[in-house]
């Protein structure tokens, strides 16, 4: 595996790779299985597998937040060589970062940043679709894999790529779970044994709501109410719930006939940590 922190280096580097198929993982550092299966589906489908880490400030609209965000490097590089899927890592900076195109004004997604994490993180969106087009043009993949637990965050990097005419493949990959349920996350680092038990609970109830709703007994008004109340006093705060579109991500108060079009998503503090996740209703 290659390392560069010469973003420089690296652009000069890659034009080897001119004509093989190469594919992007980005990351912001403190890697788990839900990373690692990024690179392993990257693998699978491309030439050259290309890494980067960058914690982007862009993204957090909580200085607190970024300030606590892990970071392991070292780690992560061990945790890349023992995997042996990754070809390249690139740790760029800032500054690095902010030599690229980050021109995503003329981007017009409509109503999907105008729930959930578009309204209870004021411009978390924008910062993400800078950082990955300067992410996009530093390495210029073929194809950018990214993890279904960020759902929102899919749907709006694959419109930015559809509006821009990008000749990229947006690749999505299932949420990784540890066998609790608890969805892999770097924030988990931060919960102590107690609260991964608590944060394992979302994922509970989540299974619970999509099989209720299946059986068609309650209104979702009625079960989202209820599955609230139940988390709350488990320990978890809940700043979201919500049925939405799968692509519109159109939120959803009323049941239609299709459910297998819905998705439920949820965002919960566990002892001050923020986590997210959202579960598919189709079978």
């Amino acid at each position: 595996m290659l390392i560069f922190e010469d973003v420089a280096e690296w652009t000069r580097f890659q034009t080897r790779f001119r004509h093989k198929q190469v594919g992007l993982v980005p990351t912001m550092g403190a890697l788990h299985r839900g990373h690692l299966a990024l690179v392993d589906k990257a693998k699978s489908m491309c030439d050259v597998v290309v890494v980067t880490i960058f914690v982007n400030p862009m993204q957090f609209n909580n200085a607190e937040d970024f300030e606590k965000y892990p970071r392991h490097t070292e780690l992560d590089i061990k945790a890349l060589e023992k995997n042996g899927k990754c070809d390249v890592l690139v740790l760029p900076n800032l500054d690095q970062m902010q030599a690229y195109n980050m021109d995503v004004e003329h981007v017009d997604l409509g109503k999907l940043d105008q729930c959930m994490e578009g309204i209870n993180r004021p411009g978390h969106f924008q910062g993400v679709m800078k950082i990955v087009k300067a992410l996009f043009e530093m390495v210029v993949p073929n194809r950018a894999f990214f993890g279904e637990k960020d759902f929102q965050q899919l749907a709006i990097i694959r419109s930015m790529v559809e509006q821009q005419k990008l000749p990229i493949e947006i690749v999505p990959i299932s949420t990784v779970r540890e066998e609790s349920g608890l969805a892999l996350s770097s924030r988990n680092e931060r919960l102590t044994q107690r609260g991964r038990e608590l944060a394992s609970r979302i994922y509970t109830y989540l299974s619970r709501l999509k099989r209720d709703l299946r059986k068609g007994e309650y209104t979702w008004m009625q079960l989202q109410k209820e599955v609230k109340q139940k988390l709350l006093l488990e320990g978890c705060e809940v700043e979201y719930l919500e049925l939405a579109q799968n692509q519109s991500l159109e939120i959803i108060r009323e049941l239609r006939q299709n459910m297998d079009e819905y998705r439920i998503f949820v965002a919960a503090y566990v002892e001050g940590v923020r986590l997210i996740d959202n579960i598919s209703i189709a079978n």
